[in-house]
């Protein structure tokens, strides 16, 4: 169930990754994950000392719910964290059900609000905005590397085509931040993708650069032939009908137009809806 990644540093495995670190008698953990039943799993492990939630998303914090231990945040995610019906509402940019995010959102609890750099228990706790305003990661004293969702896995970039970040300029920097620093940590754990290392690691982080600075290419593309709504060009880009899909990867295409408007290279007008088209 708990497998070892170095130096008593244990990760529970699942989507996302949950990180176990020892500290006294007992463990720190990062992110409990969901569903909500995998706190009994993760309680299996003994005293825990702390909880680190890195970022607001259900899949990160449901598990929480049932987890007796001091839960740790960042400042400007305990709203969506405390509640549920603003998760959903950051998520999908207006308030929403359940029926279309595919997780149930739980209201958490936080005891702890905090302004990143800091250290907390056996690591230091980082920022690393982008997917959330103010999601942070997690270095252990060992080295290893809780990432978030700051980065992503191979087959998720291939699944998905656009990751979510809710801030397209922010995320990059993030990025090329950890591609610069890549050698000095001893393993990188992305919450949903493969623990890497070494050039390994070089060549996931420069595979998700690839394909954030495309993004803006394939969304000037498509506008090309014709005007089109923010979720017109993300089905486009991601061959998708899902409903949840083209919502959840609209949000990064939003960011982008954003980027690409401030730019003066797209503008927005009002025919049938709201609809981009090339300055």
């Amino acid at each position: 169930m708990f497998k070892e990644i170095g130096e008593g540093v244990l990760i529970l495995s699942g989507s996302p990754t949950t990180l176990i670190v020892p500290y006294d008698n007992g463990y720190w953990v990062v992110d409990p994950g969901y569903p909500r039943g995998r706190a009994k799993d993760i309680a299996k492990i003994g005293k825990i000392e702390g909880i680190l939630l890195t970022h607001f998303h259900s899949d990160h914090v449901n598990a929480a719910v049932d987890l007796k231990a001091k839960k740790f945040a960042p400042l400007i995610e305990t709203g969506p964290i405390l509640s549920s019906k603003m998760r959903l509402s950051m998520s999908y940019g207006a308030s929403s059900t359940n029926k279309l995010l595919p997780l149930v959102a739980e209201d958490v609890h936080v005891d702890v609000a905090f302004n990143p750099p800091l250290k907390l228990g056996p690591g230091q706790v980082i920022p690393l905005p982008g997917h959330t305003f103010g999601q942070v990661g997690y270095v252990t004293d060992s080295g290893i590397f809780y990432a978030a969702d700051a980065f992503f896995g191979d087959k998720l970039l291939k699944t998905v085509k656009i990751p979510f970040y809710l801030d397209y300029v922010e995320a990059l920097k993030t990025l090329y931040w950890i591609r610069e620093r890549v050698r000095e940590f001893e393993r990188l754990v992305p919450s949903h993708g493969p623990i890497v290392e070494g050039r390994r690691a070089e060549k996931l982080l420069d595979l998700n650069i690839e394909v954030m600075e495309e993004l803006p290419k394939k969304v000037l593309e498509v506008l090309s032939s014709k005007p089109l709504s923010a979720e017109g060009i993300t089905a486009k880009i991601v061959g998708s009908n899902d409903p949840t899909s083209v919502v959840l990867s609209s949000v990064t295409v939003k960011s982008v137009l954003s980027m690409l408007f401030d730019k003066g290279e797209v503008k927005p007008i009002v025919e049938d809806g709201l609809l981009w088209k090339l300055a």
